[in-house]
């Protein structure tokens, strides 16, 4: 926040949150001078300047986007955050507030919603029984992962939208989930970036928007 708003830096909170991950990143708080506390990641071991460079594509990229009267239209756009590298193995990144990774939210849904179903531990290690085993072929783990699995590990991503938003905008929250997620796909293929999972894609619980974070595996 800039002087302009009336706002400035005043302080960090004391203490910090260990999260999890290989190099043990922390989550601070600072202070601005009306007394708000505004979250923000320090990462260390790692360099954070590819992820710099990503979210600049992604500001230019947007700019095209809006620039095009068919993809202003459809409101396409990448989610974007701050990134600020301090040294080459050192760097702040702005905190995603109000978030949840895709990979948090589904597993504590289909232990809440679906305790029937497969876990995705078994899931994983079905699949992996089978291309493991001599003879496997693509067509025998199609059939594992659509009969053995598919049938007992059923969808629960919904209830995100249903658990997140009201009947009023629950709809709106769907359809920007499916822009920005088609958008970020679009993108992410054409730079090749890698090191897509579900803790590297965050769910935006305000507006439904997914955010891609960990952008530092890219040009494949």
């Amino acid at each position: 926040t800039g002087p302009s708003d009336g706002e400035t830096f005043a302080g960090f909170f004391n203490g910090y949150k260990i999260l999890g991950g290989i190099n043990l990143p922390k989550q601070i708080a600072a202070i601005s001078s009306s007394g708000s506390r505004h979250a923000q990641l320090v990462k260390g071991k790692d360099d954070v300047r590819q992820d710099a460079v990503m979210e600049q594509v992604f500001l230019r990229v947007n700019k095209l986007l809006a620039a095009s009267e068919e993809t202003r239209k459809r409101k396409l756009k990448i989610r974007t955050y701050r990134v600020i590298p301090l040294r080459p193995l050192v760097g702040l990144l702005e905190w995603v507030s109000d978030s949840i990774p895709l990979a948090t939210f589904l597993t504590e849904a289909h232990g809440r919603l679906r305790p029937g179903d497969l876990n995705p531990a078994k899931c994983r290690e079905l699949i992996r029984t089978e291309a493991e085993r001599p003879g496997s072929t693509i067509q025998s783990k199609l059939k594992v992962l659509l009969k053995e699995i598919g049938q007992r590990f059923r969808p629960v991503l919904r209830y995100f939208f249903f658990e997140s938003f009201d009947i009023k905008t629950w709809w709106t929250a769907k359809q920007a989930y499916t822009s920005s997620m088609a958008t970020a796909s679009i993108v992410g293929w054409i730079v090749g970036l890698g090191d897509r999972h579900g803790m590297n894609i965050l769910m935006d619980k305000r507006t439904g928007e997914i955010i891609h974070i960990d952008l530092n595996m890219i040009f494949e």
